[in-house]
């Protein structure tokens, strides 16, 4: 499978894993700051 230059770049794989842990962070949260709190930390990155 072809690999694009930026996906060898270790700051792109950082910051896959980055994104990554704030979904896995903000998925418990109560569902009430689902549309508040959750959406502006997610949009952020």
């Amino acid at each position: 499978m072809y690999e694009f230059y930026f996906e060898k770049l270790e700051v792109w794989k950082n910051a896959r894993i980055f994104v990554k842990d704030i979904y896995l962070k903000t998925e418990s949260f109560p569902n009430a700051e689902k549309f508040g709190l959750i959406s502006q930390i997610r949009s952020k990155y």
